[in-house]
């Protein structure tokens, strides 16, 4: 067998023994983002009482090393010819915020919270609240700290984003 061949069967054996872990991590990610999604959604039509903002879903292709490719939701905003989108980036991600050097809390999944010109970064928790749902944070590109995500911080971040 040439050296390709041999390292085309290892690679077969490698990711055959990681795929069903990868699949439950994946869909897991998936189900926190989907409920994110929701949670925005409905702190948004709660804000928008006038009816100005446009809500459309957006999908999104994601390959990563250890999940593999698959699709995800988003969300686009949109206020007049300002927008802002709510982009899943990846699962296992790198990143840090005033407090946590190491990236510890960064480490668990992270959707991009953008405009033209800012963003904040929403990083998944390992903890969960009451509800079983998961915790985030936000962290803004200018100071880094991290912050829990609820109704407040969430609308702060939107308002600066469409400012």
């Amino acid at each position: 067998m040439s050296d390709f061949k041999d390292f085309l069967v290892e690679e077969a054996k490698r990711q055959q023994a990681g795929s069903s872990r990868s699949i439950a991590r994946r869909a897991e990610w998936i189900e926190d983002v989907d409920d994110l999604l929701k949670q925005i959604t409905e702190w948004l039509k709660q804000a928008d009482e006038g009816g100005v903002l446009t809500l459309e879903p957006t999908n999104h292709q994601i390959r990563e090393m250890r999940n593999g490719r698959y699709e995800i939701n988003g969300l686009r905003v949109t206020l007049g010819s300002k927008e802002v989108k709510v982009e899943p980036i990846a699962l296992f991600s790198i990143g840090s915020m005033v407090g946590d050097p190491h990236g510890t809390k960064c480490a668990n999944g992270k959707v991009d919270l953008s405009s033209r010109w800012r963003r904040f970064m929403l990083y998944r928790q390992p903890e969960t609240d009451a509800d079983g749902k998961r915790k985030w944070i936000i962290v803004g590109d200018e100071d880094y700290i991290g912050r829990p995500l609820d109704r407040t911080s969430f609308e702060d971040a939107m308002k600066s984003l469409l400012e």
